[in-house]
């Protein structure tokens, strides 16, 4: 004997409809829309502080560096170019550099702060030029450095295109080397 499926027992049933799960479907991914682009701001946001930090780092890094090799110096004297100075040190390299002097310049080319160094025989002044160096090396990227002398106190400014982002001021304890 078979039996009828009865109309009353088949429509108690729990179940979602159509319409209830497209609706659902639509307000959980608005909702989880919402929940990734706010942890994306602030991974973003925290991308750029390390960055900026990063480069403050480097940047205190470069004048400290620049200052500690001025501390070291025993002459200078000041370009004609771009009126950055020359500090001039004992060439301490090898045995084959004994009783030469070391001069040390620190140029921008291409928004880059380069450190250029020559040697010579005696203590005088040299024409900074980039082709006749004997070492160049890449201190800083995307940024240039200012000099100014004032008496005995070197003011050095590391910039970017719009401000001044480190500024440092240094005295000279050497002599400025004459024609």
């Amino acid at each position: 004997m078979a039996r009828k499926l009865n109309l009353k027992f088949t429509l108690k049933t729990k179940a979602y409809s159509l319409i209830e799960l497209i609706l659902a479907l639509a307000l959980s991914s608005i909702l989880i829309l919402c929940l990734s682009s706010i942890f994306n701001i602030g991974q973003l946001s925290l991308s750029k502080s390390f960055l900026e930090r990063k480069s403050g780092e480097e940047n205190s890094f470069v004048l400290d560096y620049i200052k500690d090799e001025i501390s070291k110096a025993k002459y200078y004297y000041k370009t004609d170019a771009d009126s950055s100075i020359v500090i001039v040190k004992d060439a301490v390299n090898n045995i084959s550099t004994k009783g030469k002097y070391e001069h040390i310049c620190y140029i921008n080319y291409n928004k880059n702060i380069y450190r250029i160094t020559f040697q010579a025989s005696t203590l005088h002044k040299i024409n900074v030029n980039n082709s006749s160096c004997d070492g160049k090396n890449k201190l800083a990227e995307g940024v240039s450095l200012k000099s100014n002398l004032d008496g005995n106190l070197l003011t050095l400014e590391i910039r970017d295109e719009k401000k001044t982002l480190i500024k440092k001021e240094i005295a000279l304890r050497c002599i400025e080397v004459q024609e």
